[in-house]
């Protein structure tokens, strides 16, 4: 298994990204489409360049990490109620430039809190729940899989870390499998349920298998948690579990640290932390990105139908 891509951004770059993104005076709260047309700008203009370097090796490997990326200054003290993120301008722009370079950034219609940039953070009420804003581990899973157009890639910017939680991230096609594996897991549709993120969660399944092959390469649709369970799917679960634990790469996301993976090549999950300690703390911005918006359904700019 070879290394991720991962730069640190020289502190003259950091500079001008955030000067740029500072000068916006767009949000994604103030209407996507004058928020996008900024972010568009950034991404194509010259402190957008860094990032496009960086992300031509993360395309091609699925997976990537930017350190040294300068945040909203000062940063307010992370929320813990649902909707309680104040607007954070450079931060927004930061990951919007980086989701103008991969494809366009969007939000699903249905789902419980459809915004195009999430603010993850510990919420008590969701603790034990397989969401980011809980506190128990998150399983092994790919970001709306449950979705027809589920994301190509998915953007983290960490704004506050957590010293002991561990992001870790596996790439499909590092899962080494006997012929007899493969043959199960491309041949046999796996029952998912929505998930928890949308409304009506529970109300509607559909079938899949966990891997298929594509002109783009392999690619895996997994999600136990959401999984209805069988023989089949138990010895599916377990053996991309198995796997995954082999060929993961763990990173212990620090302020100002960009994760950018593809949603459809890899899949996720994260550590469990005790919220009474420094990591219930820990804020990322995430957001999720169509390669080629040209697949989608739109119902409004920048939201795909449900």
């Amino acid at each position: 298994m070879s290394a991720m891509p991962h730069r640190t951004l020289p502190a003259v770059q950091a500079r001008d990204l955030y000067d740029a993104c500072a000068a916006s005076a767009a949000g994604p709260e103030d209407g996507y489409g004058a928020y996008w047309d900024r972010c568009r700008d950034l991404a194509a203009g010259r402190a957008g360049a860094p990032l496009r370097q960086w992300l031509e090796p993360v395309r091609a490997y699925g997976l990537g990490l930017l350190s040294g990326v300068r945040l909203d200054e000062p940063l307010p003290a992370t929320p813990h109620e649902r909707g309680a993120a104040p607007s954070l301008p450079v931060a927004d722009a930061v990951i919007g430039a980086v989701a103008a370079s991969l494809g366009v950034l969007f939000t699903i219609d249905g789902k419980a809190d459809p915004r195009h940039v999430h603010d993850v953070h510990y919420i008590p009420e969701d603790a034990p729940t397989q969401l980011g804003t809980g506190c128990s581990r998150l399983e092994w899973h790919v970001e709306d899989g449950c979705h027809p157009t589920r994301p190509d890639w998915v953007i983290l910017l960490c704004l506050r870390g957590g010293p002991d939680v561990v992001t870790s991230v596996a790439r499909c096609e590092d899962m080494r499998f006997s012929r007899q594996e493969r043959e199960l897991l491309t041949g046999t549709p796996v029952r998912l349920s929505l998930d928890d993120s949308f409304q009506g969660a529970g109300d509607q399944e559909f079938s899949v298998p966990t891997l298929s092959t594509t002109r783009q390469g392999l690619e895996i649709i997994y999600d136990p948690a959401y999984t209805v369970a069988g023989t089949a799917t138990e010895r599916i679960v377990s053996l991309v579990s198995r796997e995954a634990a082999k060929v993961r790469h763990d990173v212990v996301l620090q302020a100002g640290d960009l994760l950018v993976f593809n949603n459809r090549r890899a899949i996720h999950a994260r550590t469990g932390f005790d919220p009474s300690k420094g990591s219930g703390e820990r804020w990322v911005k995430r957001a999720l990105v169509l390669a080629d918006p040209a697949q989608a359904r739109w119902c409004s700019p920048g939201v795909v139908h449900a």
